[in-house]
């Protein structure tokens, strides 16, 4: 029991150990309940007296179960909520550490179906306890009656199985179709302004209708199959009552109620276990598909107490089947500034990725300090990207992004940036100028006191004046910082102690 989904229900064991342990001392409720009436109809011919008591404990039966069944399922759903909510944070943590993106479908619903496998794991202890406890009760009834009734209703688990066949491949093409309908109108919606610009937001949304048409086409089968278990059982019930209620005349009163009680109460466990199976099997596949952050070696290298020296000895990078670089070396001392030149596509972002540990060179020797760059642990590293998230969050939060970091500092910074403090930007800051999110973007950079500042075009977007700001501002760390920036402002190569031009003849001056 080491799966992802036992790993899920590990830390509420005792709450679904509560809820199985419920389950299983009712199981025996609904049997009770049939061999009471069985006994009240008997005594209504020869010892009425008896009748009375013998109904109200069947109805009192009956009334527990449902009393306890209705506490289990609140109990389960708050378990079920619980582990949705971890499972969700597992795939996201997965993301942020490996830096993938967790899929729409994981997060929504994959998450839910995993959590409700804890609702089928108390169905399958419970169901088959009450189908026993149903059998034993018409069985004291009249075993003669009941092996035919028993006969028809057990046939309802195998041919609910039968009718099982479809269900998870169809339940896997709803999943499939539906992340892709939600990627879609994702993207869709991220890039409104340009369909209106272009006059292409009809061919848009027939596109996203034609996907949603087949997602709910996919759904519509799907929830056709789901049901077909629960129809078997019914069937199998009916067809049992039929049988007895055609034998009637060669069966005594108590004996008819007794054994059609328990028949008439076995179809909904009958269904209900089909169902579980299906559900847990769900529960289980749904787990698999929740990412786990991969275990990751302890950092061997460390961040020097100043400034570190950046060393780059016949680095190599490739992306695809290109050669973006070949065998460069440079050194930029500690605290100093260097500027990367070049066309675009040249491999300027990837060397910045390359220096921020985010990915590993294809060839020669990258150092931070005294160590390679993957090497370190998280701390005093800065990386401005050309598009950096914004969070729909007040501006401060988006500058200090958790950190413990002083209201007067920020609001320092905020003033030497130019950055207004203010509520949230909304949805990926859509409310933010391009200058705006720059300054922020630079302004969450600094806030952390950075060691070693990647900059990759971080004031493309600014206007002179706003731009000779922040240049000021991050020249202002030289020394406590080393800095490498990507730009093409000739201020910064002024300013720079080595400029790189990367290129067909990459060169350094």
């Amino acid at each position: 029991m080491n799966g992802p989904w036992w790993r899920l229900l590990q830390p509420h064991r005792r709450e679904v150990a509560l809820a199985a342990a419920s389950a299983a001392i009712t199981g025996a409720l609904p049997g009770l309940a049939a061999a009471s009436l069985a006994s009240a109809v008997d005594a209504l011919t020869q010892q009425p007296d008896r009748a009375l008591p013998m109904g109200l404990a069947a109805a009192a039966a009956l009334a527990l179960d449902g009393l306890i069944t209705w506490w289990r399922g609140v109990h389960l759903r708050r378990v079920a909520l619980a582990m949705a909510t971890a499972a969700r944070q597992a795939a996201t943590k997965a993301a942020l550490a490996d830096g993938a993106a967790a899929p729409a479908g994981t997060l929504l619903h994959d998450a839910e179906d995993a959590a409700n496998g804890v609702h089928a794991a108390v169905s399958l202890l419970r169901q088959p306890l009450v189908l026993l406890g149903l059998a034993v009760a018409a069985v004291a009834a009249s075993p003669a009656a009941s092996v035919v009734a028993l006969v028809a209703g057990c046939l309802a688990v195998p041919a609910a199985r039968w009718l099982r066949r479809d269900t998870r491949r169809l339940a896997n093409e709803v999943a499939a179709r539906r992340d892709r309908w939600m990627a879609a109108a994702l993207e869709a919606i991220e890039a409104g302004p340009t369909l209106r610009a272009a006059g292409a937001t009809s061919a848009a949304l027939q596109r996203l209708r034609a996907s949603l048409d087949q997602g709910a086409g996919a759904r519509e089968a799907y929830d056709r199959a789901r049901g077909r278990p629960a129809l078997a059982a019914r069937l199998a019930g009916a067809s049992a009552i039929a049988v007895l209620f055609m034998a009637s005349p060669m069966l005594d009163p108590s004996t008819l109620a007794g054994v059609g009680a328990a028949v008439a109460l076995a179809w909904r466990p009958a269904a209900a276990l089909a169902e579980a199976v299906s559900m847990f099997e769900r529960a289980h596949a749904a787990a698999g598909r929740i990412p786990e952050p991969r275990r990751q070696a302890s950092p061997s290298g460390h961040w020097d107490p100043s400034a570190p020296t950046v060393t780059l000895c016949d680095v190599r990078l490739v992306a695809g089947p290109r050669v973006l670089a070949d065998k460069l070396d440079f050194t930029v001392r500690a605290g100093g500034l260097a500027v990367l030149r070049g066309p675009s596509g040249a491999g300027k972002s990837t060397l910045l990725a390359v220096l921020a540990g985010e990915r590993p060179p294809d060839g020669g020797q990258v150092h931070v300090g005294s160590s390679a760059p993957s090497d370190l642990p998280a701390g005093p590293l800065a990386y401005v990207r050309q598009d950096d998230i914004v969070f729909d969050l007040p501006i401060r939060d988006n500058m200090t992004l958790g950190r413990d970091i002083p209201d007067a500092t920020v609001a320092a910074l905020a003033d030497e940036l130019g950055v207004r403090l203010g509520g949230p930007p909304g949805l990926r800051g859509h409310q933010l100028s391009g200058g705006e999110r720059q300054r922020l973007l630079v302004a969450r950079a600094l806030a952390g006191t950075p060691r070693l500042l990647l900059l990759d075009e971080a004031v493309s977007a600014l206007d002179a004046a706003s731009a000779e700001r922040v240049r000021d501002a991050v020249l202002r760390r030289r020394g406590a910082c080393t800095i490498i920036v990507v730009a093409h402002d000739p201020l910064w190569d002024a300013a720079a102690d080595v400029v790189w031009t990367l290129g067909s003849s990459d060169q350094m001056h």
